[in-house]
């Protein structure tokens, strides 16, 4: 039915209580314990979770969760019959913004020019009476705010074998490592297991909307649609794809893709800058014994994250040095392979990491720079530059994109005017959003105060002609596409 499905809200002691719903939208915000200079990394972090549900009536369920190493410590739920509602409960912080950008919920014309909420006149008669159940619920015990857990929480899996971790504990505590024993004192605190990041059947409309940001990512798109399709066929559909790796000329908008990508799946994201990798032990850790020696980033991904399956990144994978005797690419022939990636081995810790459920993705220019063994271990698909008219669709996205994510977005006209798009289609996708944002600032400085929150800001042709000339002095061509060898 559309994606709905039977969600399940388990209490201590009163019957389960079952609705009808589908998740729509779901965002995490990490923060971490404060740095300590004696350790190799920080401790575990704690995560606010906020995931909004649709109800067959077209009213919301929003949960707000605080979990620390997956153990919920917090939570507070609200059933929600408009955006008035949803905002005066969620608010409007960063990560409630994310929240409503994710679901496609404009919540931007409920909220003053000082933020507070404005008034909704205009509901409809079926709205104003799914307001009056949702009030008639909540006054009759609001049995939604007493549950004590929902049955969707993410799969989880062993990365490492406990009594392993055990046992290597007790030998650094007898050697004397007293950074290893940190280490290894702050894994077992955190837990053992991971969780699976879920694949959804929402997310392949989802994947449609992504080609309108990025259009000349269309193949990589279809393609990234049969693999999820591929993982919904399971009982318990995991997030699993084969090592992808995305070619093209520079600053097409490979990175940023993979970021939005990964967002869209629900899942965590690291990126790791292949151009300043020179050794091994970036990936895999040092012994324990050199100086300053730490785990990792592989070893740092699982532990001090939630996940068995983040998106990996591998940005300039093919500007790794080349030098054999630190060779960077070493770590990746067992990493790129599930079957050997589930005993991966961190050198700091020297212990057995599961590191198979990982999503690996790299992006390059140039593929001859590779070794031939990784990159036989990569799906390559190849991305072109946009065309014109691809362009003017990835110009209005990184402008929508902007005033949805920004605290000042609202104070800007909802369309980019059309002598700025002419302007804005000759740059490259990496130059554009750098033109965009300094031509916004100074859009904003010529108005200054006197129309804040009204809306009516727009940019110039001539802000983005300065902002180019700032981000290129000295008259320099703009780095853009010739679009006659783009269309050929």
């Amino acid at each position: 039915m559309n994606g709905f499905e039977e969600l399940v809200v388990r209490r201590q002691d009163e019957p389960d209580l079952v609705f009808c719903g589908r998740l729509i939208a779901e965002v995490f915000e990490q923060t971490l314990c404060p740095d300590d200079d004696d350790l190799p990394f920080r401790a575990a972090p704690t995560w606010t979770r906020l995931r909004l549900y649709q109800l067959t009536d077209d009213r919301w369920v929003v949960v707000a969760e605080d979990l620390r190493a997956l153990r919920r410590v917090r939570r507070q739920v609200e059933v929600c019959a408009g955006v008035a509602e949803l905002v005066g409960f969620l608010g409007y912080t960063d990560l409630a913004k994310a929240l409503y950008q994710r679901a496609g919920i404009d919540a931007r014309k409920r909220i003053g020019a000082e933020g507070t909420l404005k008034t909704c006149d205009s509901l409809s008669p079926t709205t104003q009476e799914a307001q009056a159940r949702a009030q008639a619920e909540r006054s009759q015990g609001d049995d939604l705010a007493d549950m004590d857990s929902i049955r969707d929480d993410p799969v989880q899996v062993a990365i490492v074998d406990r009594e392993a971790v055990e046992l290597r504990l007790k030998t650094a505590e007898k050697a004397g490592y007293r950074r290893q024993v940190a280490v290894l004192e702050q894994l077992r605190e955190s837990g053992f297991e991971r969780g699976l990041a879920q694949v959804e059947p929402a997310m392949l409309s989802r994947l449609r909307g992504l080609e309108a940001q990025f259009p000349n990512f269309a193949e990589v798109i279809a393609y990234l649609h049969c693999q999820l399709a591929l993982c919904l066929l399971a009982a318990r559909p995991a997030l699993r794809l084969l090592p992808l790796l995305l070619t093209g000329a520079p600053g097409i908008g490979k990175t940023r893709f993979v970021k939005e990508l990964a967002e869209l799946l629900g899942a965590e994201f690291h990126v790791i800058a292949c151009n300043t990798t020179t050794a091994s032990f970036v990936l895999s850790g040092a012994d324990s014994q050199w100086h300053e020696a730490k785990p990792g980033r592989i070893f740092q991904a699982l532990v001090r994250g939630r996940s068995a399956n983040p998106v990996m990144l591998l940005d300039e994978v093919d500007k790794m040095s080349s030098e054999a005797r630190y060779d960077p690419y070493g770590p990746l022939y067992s990493l790129l392979e599930p079957h050997t990636a589930k005993r991966f081995i961190d050198e700091y810790v020297a212990l057995e990491l599961d590191a198979s459920h990982i999503v690996w993705v790299a992006a390059a220019n140039d593929t001859a720079r590779i070794p031939e063994p990784i990159l036989s271990r990569f799906r390559v698909l190849s991305v072109a530059a946009p065309t014109r008219a691809q362009m003017a669709a990835v110009a209005r996205s990184v402008y929508r994109d902007l005033l949805a994510t920004e605290p000042w977005g609202s104070a800007f006209a909802a369309e980019l005017p059309g002598c700025v798009l002419d302007r804005l289609i000759n740059l490259s996708p990496r130059l554009l959003r750098l033109a965009l944002l300094d031509a916004l600032g100074r859009a904003a400085l010529r108005a200054g105060m006197s129309i804040a929150g009204s809306a009516t800001l727009a940019p110039s042709p001539d802000d983005i002609e300065r902002a180019l000339a700032l981000r290129l002095p000295g008259g320099r061509r703009p780095l853009g596409f010739t679009w006659e060898e783009t269309l050929r």
